[in-house]
C-alpha cells in the first residue's frame, strides 16, 4: 500500500513540476534575442540556443501564449507554433532537414516581440 501511495505521489509531482533548466552545453551556439516579451522581463527570462540540430528555447517565467516562428534567409516562414509558457518551460524544435545558412527566430506574445539569428553550419 505504501509503495502504491508513493508511486501516485511521484506521478502527480512529475505532471505538475516545471522543467529545471540548466546551462546549455559549451559547444552550443547561443541565439542572442533582441527585444522583450514583457517590459518587466529580465535578460535571462528567455534564452535560446542551437545545439545538435535542434533549437532550444527556455522560459524561466510565464509569458502566456508565445508564438514561435523561424524564417530562412529569404524571410520565408519555415516553422510556426504557439506554446503556453506556463505549461512548457523548455521548447525543443528539431532542425534536421533544413539547409545550412542563417535563420531568424521570432518570439511574439500580446505584450512583446523578440528575435535573434542563428547560423546552421555543417
Amino acid at each position: 500500500m505504501k509503495k502504491a501511495l508513493v508511486l501516485v505521489c511521484f506521478c502527480v509531482l512529475s505532471l505538475t513540476a516545471k522543467c529545471i533548466i540548466t546551462d546549455p552545453p559549451t559547444s552550443a551556439e547561443s541565439i542572442t534575442l533582441i527585444g522583450f516579451l514583457d517590459v518587466s522581463a529580465g535578460p535571462n527570462d528567455v534564452t535560446a540556443y542551437y545545439y545538435e540540430n535542434a533549437i532550444y528555447i527556455s522560459f524561466t517565467r510565464n509569458f502566456g501564449n508565445v508564438s514561435i516562428s523561424i524564417y530562412n534567409v529569404s524571410r520565408m516562414l519555415i516553422y510556426n507554433d504557439i506554446v503556453n509558457t506556463d505549461v512548457e518551460a523548455l521548447i525543443v524544435i528539431p532542425f534536421l532537414n533544413n539547409s545550412n545558412g542563417t535563420y531568424t527566430l521570432v518570439l511574439e506574445n500580446t505584450t512583446g516581440y523578440a528575435e535573434g539569428e542563428l547560423n546552421k553550419e555543417p
